[in-house]
């Protein structure tokens, strides 16, 4: 699960079907870009897991005949107990972790003894076991992520943006008549959109 669904796309934006696959790898593109953008990754403040030393992340196995997923594992099994769910799949916000795994991850379970996070990934987490690192720059924190529905129109128009003009390279701002577009992590995307974003931004401190 990312920010959105493709098909959510097409039903916002009035458009026929054919372009899910496209916009599916987009969209995870456009979700890092806003995130960065607004210095927000959308984390729940209640429901987080502080697992510093207890953590440990395993790379899935793609050289095999049975792929198997990455994993996040909890040695103290607190993960369900600090409130994420076993029933359903989520996004999770990482923190920490070591080189390469800081970021979001979708979860496509966890199991009932709150243990382990299997991820919708194979072969992207950098294996790291946190035993021993207890501050939490060398820790690790890992929170539920609550994407707002009110997010998700201008996630839209910013992958349909994305799929129809490719960025230029090397180029910060334009405008095309009463048209202009802004440019976000080196991407661009409509002025007015991105303008829309503002009431998530957090201030980044300097």
């Amino acid at each position: 699960m990312a920010v959105m669904k493709a098909t959510e796309i097409n039903d916002i934006l009035n458009l026929s079907t054919g372009n899910e696959t496209a916009f599916t790898r987009l969209i995870k593109y456009v979700q890092d870009d806003i995130c960065e953008y607004l210095n927000n990754w959308f984390e729940d403040p209640i429901i987080y897991r502080d697992g510093n030393g207890a953590i440990e992340f395993v790379r899935g196995n793609t050289a095999t005949a049975t792929t198997l997923a990455d994993y996040i594992t909890d040695t103290e099994a607190k993960l369900s107990s600090m409130g994420f769910s076993t029933a359903y799949e989520y996004d999770i916000m990482v923190r920490g972790g070591g080189r390469g795994n800081a970021g979001i991850h979708h979860v496509v379970s966890l199991t009932t003894e709150g243990n382990k996070f299997t991820l919708d990934s194979t072969g992207v987490l950098v294996p790291v076991d946190m035993d021993g690192m207890q501050n939490y720059e060398g820790g690790c924190k890992i929170s539920l992520v609550g994407w707002p529905n009110a997010l998700k129109p201008y996630v839209a128009q910013m992958v349909y943006h994305r799929f129809k003009q490719p960025t230029p390279s090397g180029i910060r701002s334009e405008s095309i008549d009463d048209y202009s577009v802004t440019y976000v992590n080196g991407h661009s995307y409509p002025t007015e959109t991105v303008a829309g974003l503002a009431k998530w931004r957090n201030a980044i401190l300097v």
